[in-house]
């Protein structure tokens, strides 16, 4: 199982980096648990820099919509996606809260997929629940209002594919030849464009896709 961590101390998070804090973050890396430590921004607090040593640290420079959850200036909302889509997280990294209630995913700051709770039932029955049965059946049929087609960081389908070529395709060719790009492409081709290469150049997506098509 994978714990995701994030951490304070970059440009966005408002976590105070207090003795509090650093303490805990001590005793978190003592434990077994395997850890993803991210934050967002350019930079992180100096004090926890000295942590990240041994554990490591992912950056995410951009913040998103969290699938239309959240409203950012200057930032319009993701487009609904049509069609068969799909999850290149498998719809597998749900979130367990306080309270014992699994949401569907990280996406899900407004709680739309209550998978079940841990309190009162076990871990593998959230897969087998009615909502977690809807999301799936979601996945195929664009007629069920699901999280995952307003989700821009991992649901995919043939449309979004395709659209490298029309919409991003000049961002594309730049980066290809090398071509100095702007703060805002640098963001939009990191956040976007390499995303959808990513697909089409993944072995394990390969073989899947030829299998699919056998």
């Amino acid at each position: 199982m994978l714990f995701i961590f994030h951490r304070g101390g970059g440009n966005y998070e408002k976590v105070v980096v207090d003795e509090n804090y650093l303490n805990l973050v001590k005793e978190l890396f003592k434990t077994k648990i395997n850890i993803k430590s991210v934050f967002l921004g350019n930079s992180l607090h100096p004090k926890l820099k000295l942590l990240v040593k041994e554990k490591g640290v992912y950056r995410r420079g951009f913040v998103h919509t969290r699938a239309s959850n959240i409203k950012i200036s200057n930032r319009s909302n993701p487009k609904r996606l049509f069609g068969v889509i799909a999850c290149r997280n498998n719809i597998s990294h749900n979130v367990l809260l306080p309270n014992g209630d699994v949401v569907l995913c990280c996406m899900d700051y407004g709680m739309k997929h209550v998978l079940g709770n841990l309190f009162s039932s076990d871990y593998d029955s959230l897969f087998r629940s009615k909502e977690f049965l809807k999301v799936k059946k979601g996945l195929r049929y664009d007629s069920l209002d699901i999280l995952c087609r307003y989700c821009e960081e991992f649901a995919y389908n043939k449309e979004s594919a395709i659209s490298l070529f029309t919409k991003q395709k000049e961002l594309f060719l730049k980066e290809l030849k090398r071509e100095r790009l702007t703060k805002t492409e640098k963001e939009y081709f990191s956040r976007v464009v390499k995303e959808k290469v990513w697909v089409f150049t993944n072995p394990k997506l390969y073989r899947l896709a030829q299998k699919l098509l056998e």
